[in-house]
């Protein structure tokens, strides 16, 4: 008995099949934005209100910076990383603004007669 050869063809295996074009996950452009996003820039307009009442305003951003990593963990990296930023620089002008006003004050008081 002679072995038969099997076709070249026959050897190789299929493609996989690629995903139909509605299970692909397309960029949110068109999508409401979370909750959590609007919800992180209500926190640092706040929070700058509120920056005189030192404890306060701190709470604000605080509260921002854990809603910007929600965002980031809900698929929304570039929203969250914009609101850190934003409460972080926020955060680092308040506080600056609080020991300039109290500085202020002090000379102030410095200078005032007794």
């Amino acid at each position: 008995q002679v072995a038969q050869k099997k076709p070249f063809l026959s050897y190789v295996q299929p493609l996989p099949t690629l995903p139909a074009t509605s299970e692909i996950h397309a960029p949110d452009l068109g999508r409401k934005k979370p909750s959590c996003i609007r919800a992180g820039w209500m926190c640092i307009g706040a929070g700058l209100c509120t920056f005189w009442l030192f404890g306060i305003g701190l709470v604000f951003f605080a509260i921002a910076i854990v809603l910007s990593v929600v965002a980031m963990c809900s698929d929304h990296v570039k929203d969250g990383f914009l609101i850190l930023c934003a409460a972080l620089g926020s955060q680092l002008i308040a506080v600056l603004l609080f020991y300039s006003m109290v500085a202020g004050m002090v000379s102030e008081i410095l200078r005032s007669p007794l």
